[in-house]
C-alpha cells in the first residue's frame, strides 16, 4: 500500500508550482463538479490526473475548457509531479463515500510533496486531524476558490510530512478498536 510512509518519497519543491493538481479517478463521490466550476473562474490551470470518465464532457463543459484532463501516471512518479504543483486538492462530496468511507491515503500521497494541501471539508478529512490542511465548504466552488487563493498568497512553503510505520499502525489500531465494537 502506498502510504507516504517511505523517507524516499518525500519531496522539497522548488520555485511556486504550476496550477494545481487533482489525482485519482473521477468517481462520482469525489465531486469533480465543484473544481470544475472552480476552475471555470481561476487563472491558475487545474490538472486531473487519473483514469477517465464518462462524465469527462460535463467536468469540461463546466469548467469552459479549463479544467486539464491527463492521464494515469505511475505511482513512482506521483510525489514528483504533487511537488511540481502551486497546490493539491482532494474534493469530496457530501455522502457516506465522501464524508466516511474515503481513505486518507491520497492525502498521505498529498502530505509527501511540500505543497499546502486543499481538501474539502468532510468528517472523513476532519477525523484525521491533520491541521496543515486548508478546508473548504464541500460543493461550495466559492469556498474552493477562496482556499486556493489562500494558498497561493502563503509565502511560506509546507514542510512535507511522512508518516511513520508507528503511526500508521496506531491508526489501524484505532480503526479496528472502533469497527469491532
Amino acid at each position: 500500500v502506498h502510504n507516504a510512509t517511505r523517507a524516499n518519497r518525500v519531496r522539497q519543491p522548488s520555485g511556486e508550482g504550476d496550477g494545481y493538481v487533482i489525482m485519482g479517478s473521477a468517481l462520482p463521490g469525489k465531486d469533480l463538479a465543484t473544481v470544475a466550476r472552480a476552475a471555470a473562474r481561476s487563472v491558475e490551470p487545474f490538472y486531473v490526473i487519473g483514469p477517465r470518465s464518462k462524465d469527462d464532457a460535463e467536468l469540461l463543459r463546466l469548467s469552459e475548457g479549463r479544467l486539464r484532463l491527463l492521464p494515469p501516471i505511475a505511482h513512482r512518479d506521483v510525489p514528483d509531479r504533487l511537488s511540481q504543483a502551486r497546490a493539491v486538492i482532494l474534493p469530496l462530496g457530501g455522502g457516506l463515500f465522501g464524508e466516511e468511507m474515503t481513505s486518507p491515503l491520497k492525502l498521505w500521497d498529498y502530505l509527501v510533496c511540500g505543497r499546502p494541501v486543499v481538501a474539502a471539508d468532510t468528517p472523513a478529512v476532519r477525523s484525521l486531524g491533520i491541521d496543515r490542511i486548508v478546508r473548504y465548504p464541500v460543493g461550495c466552488e466559492e469556498g474552493l476558490l477562496r482556499a486556493l487563493d489562500s494558498v497561493r498568497s502563503t509565502p511560506i512553503p509546507v514542510p512535507p510530512h511522512c508518516r511513520t510505520w508507528d503511526e500508521r499502525a496506531e491508526e489501524l489500531e484505532h480503526f479496528l478498536r472502533e469497527v469491532t465494537r
